[in-house]
């Protein structure tokens, strides 16, 4: 999966996710992203333990639409929503801080199948994309930014998918 990068870009969309495909089947028992930032301290903090993220099953590459309907990226079956969110490698100061999001480890993600993870930030926080150059983006999939204003580059979410 991608390492975990610093983002560098915010976006202005109303629906962000990541399309992803398994390397192998297993239980999905956490996501790890930077991805989730914007702001340092309190808010920071409060604003990623209100946040959450959904699996969902993968139905095309579209980036336009409006959310809640069947017509882009992010309007697949959910599969699970995170049962919480933890702070991993936090320091006050930093604005994009390693966040994990926990999933029960009852949803089986099959081998070779793409899947979508969509993120729900909460208040004071926003979903940052890496912006990448020639060759260094993630084959395995790719960022969504619904109706957003990065649809113009090559992007990607930095995640790793946990399972056993």
């Amino acid at each position: 999966m991608v390492p975990l990068y610093s983002p560098s870009n915010g976006t202005g969309s109303t629906a962000w996710g990541q399309s992803f495909t398994t390397d192998s089947g297993g239980n999905v028992t956490s996501i790890k992203t930077t991805a989730i930032g914007g702001s340092t301290g309190t808010q920071l903090a409060n604003g990623i333990a209100g946040s959450s993220m959904r699996i969902r099953e993968w139905v095309n590459d579209v980036e336009t639409g409006t959310p809640g309907f069947t017509d882009h990226a992010v309007s697949g079956d959910i599969l699970e929503t995170s049962t919480s969110t933890e702070l991993i490698d936090y320091e006050y100061s930093a604005i994009f801080p390693t966040v994990e999001f926990l999933f029960s480890g009852t949803t089986v993600l099959s081998a070779a199948q793409p899947y979508v993870m969509e993120f729900l930030p909460g208040s004071g926080v926003w979903a940052y994309v890496k912006i990448y150059f020639s060759g260094g983006d993630y084959t395995g999939g790719r960022a969504y930014d619904i109706n957003g204003n990065n649809l113009s580059f090559t992007r990607d979410y930095p995640f790793q998918v946990l399972t056993y």
